[in-house]
């Protein structure tokens, strides 16, 4: 699930997986795989129209602009793979990490999905700020686990679109819509070097 308003505990519905006891560093990370299949009748993307109708009164407003909701619904959602450190969860704390996004297939097929590091993109987090490395960069640095989230194709909320102020004084009266992924990961594989 993603909260198409506001970024605050946005991925909390996301899938984590624990991988502290593997002792997979990130330069020994060499590629990503597993079987994907997307339950698209339990799923939900709201269209444009559908968002535009749900935010009438907050458009109407000026809370939100229709060109928002434009930027954030014209193309798909996606998955995204992000590989964390060990104090992810303290942003108070620079961290190593490393993301990919994955397009969503239309299809209710089985997928594999084979991702390999190049594909990464690495760098530390702090404080919500990224600052690009490569991965050898990051290489003695331990891997604990990777977090799979759904994002709209921006990976940005209405709130992200606010300006400052706006922000720090997001509206609570703003109602949330969800964007929905009904999915089962199989057979999830690391290869390491």
């Amino acid at each position: 699930m993603r909260k198409l308003a506001n970024w605050h505990q946005q991925h909390s519905t996301g899938i984590k997986i624990n991988l502290t006891e593997k002792e997979l560093s990130f330069g020994q990370f060499k590629s990503l795989n597993f079987a994907i299949t997307i339950d698209h009748l339990s799923s939900f993307q709201p269209t444009i129209e559908q968002a535009q109708a749900y935010y009438f009164e907050a458009i109407k407003k000026g809370n939100i602009k229709l060109s928002w909701l434009q930027q954030l619904l014209r193309e798909p959602a996606k998955i995204t793979l992000t590989l964390f450190g060990r104090q992810h969860d303290d942003q108070k704390v620079s961290t190593p990490m490393a993301t990919f996004n994955q397009q969503i297939a239309r299809t209710s097929d089985k997928n594999r999905v084979n991702v390999s590091s190049d594909r990464f993109s690495f760098y530390w987090q702090q404080n919500y700020q990224e600052k690009a490395v490569n991965q050898e960069e990051l290489a003695n640095y331990k891997v604990s686990g990777i977090l799979i989230t759904l994002d709209t194709h921006t990976n940005q909320t209405l709130r992200s679109l606010m300006d400052d102020e706006q922000q720090d004084n997001f509206p609570e009266t703003i109602k949330e819509l969800y964007l929905k992924l009904a999915l089962t990961i199989a057979n999830p594989i690391i290869e390491v070097l």
